[in-house]
This record gives C-alpha cells, structure tokens and sequence, in this order.
C-alpha cells in the first residue's frame, strides 16, 4: 500500500530551463566542448561538494575562461526567470496530501536555486523536501532515495518515486521504491491511479 509519493522538482513539479545553453552564450564557448565537464562540475556542486565560488573558479580554469562571472551568474540568471510551479502537477500534490499521502521533493539542486524556491513559495507544496546539497548526495545514488524514506517514515514498498529522468527512475526502482518516468500530469494521473492510489 502507498502511503508517500516522491516528486523531482525540474521538468516535473517546476518549470525548468538549462543553465548549460545560458553559460555558453554568455562565455561565448561551444556546447560539445564542455558538456561533460560541465556535467561533472554542477554535480558536485548540487552534492554540496563543492560551493558556487568554487564551481565558477574550476570552470573559469578548466575552460580558460578570462571574463569576471557576472552577477546573477549564468547558474540563476534566467534560470530563476523562468523557475514557476507546474499549476497541472501541484494540483495532484495538493490532492494527494488532502487524501493523507505523505508528499516528498527529491530534487537535485544547488543553493541558489533554492532559495529561489523557497521565495516563490514552491517548497510549502511537500511534507519534506530532500535536497542533494543538503544531504550531500545525489541521484541515482541509493543513498539519498534512503534519506527520503527515512524522511517521509515509510518503507520502500511504501512509496512511489516520480522523475522526468529513467536513471533516476531506476536509481529508486533497485532499493525497492516504485517509480514512474513523468511525462505529463495527465499521463501522471494514470500511473498514480494504476497504483491504487486515491486522487
């Protein structure tokens, strides 16, 4: 029997744009050149690996990047201009918890996006919110789908996991959480209703 759903925030409960295509515009550096390094680096800063100063004095290092990082940074910028609840998801957010569901939020993110998300009001929407830097780990680790269980109080049969991600999804899937790979909130509704779930 469920008794939690786990939402992901990007793509799924919040509106999410790329940083990756606003720092490269803004550098004037090619998205193939530095994609996977720059993958490596915002994972270590939304695992709390490292802070934002030190993502921006790697990246200006490893990309010979000579310019001053401009303030907001590429990393919020326009991400922030764009970072809106997803009205059609929230609503089932809103619905499951009248329906006694525990609600998570299971987001890898970094602090500056957060505190754009607690402005806004977004982070009011879920019981518990398990934030990669926070906990430092992040998806697909086993590690932090266990902190949400622990989190939420139930067992891994218990919950069900929600990303726009498959290895994400999977991530979950393997410690026995059950997940759904979001698409859209009507295609949510159906799986969610699959589970026995009340809506």
């Amino acid at each position: 029997m469920i008794k939690a759903v786990i939402f992901d925030a990007g793509d799924v409960t919040l509106v999410n744009r790329p940083m990756l295509q606003d720092i490269v515009k803004e550098f004037g550096l090619r998205r193939e050149d530095i994609a996977k390094k720059y993958q490596i680096l915002i994972k270590q800063h939304a695992a709390g690996k490292i802070s934002e100063k030190e993502f921006w004095r790697l990246f200006k290092k490893r990309f010979k990047v000579t310019r001053p990082i401009p303030r907001p940074s590429p990393l919020v910028k326009n991400w922030t201009r764009h970072a809106v609840e997803k009205d059609d998801v929230i609503k089932l957010v809103t619905r499951l918890k009248r329906n006694g569901y525990k609600v998570g939020l299971l987001s890898s993110t970094i602090p500056a996006h957060v505190k754009h998300m607690r402005k806004i009001g977004f982070l009011k929407n879920f019981d518990e919110a398990i934030l990669s830097y926070e906990v430092g780990t992040d998806k697909p680790n086993a590690k932090i789908y266990r902190i949400a269980l622990k989190k939420l109080g139930v067992l891994p049969g218990e919950a069900v996991f929600i990303d726009d991600k498959e290895e994400n999804v999977k991530g979950a899937q393997k410690i026995r959480i059950k997940g759904i790979v979001f698409k859209d909130a009507k295609q949510l509704r159906k799986e969610l209703r699959k589970l026995d779930i009340d809506l």
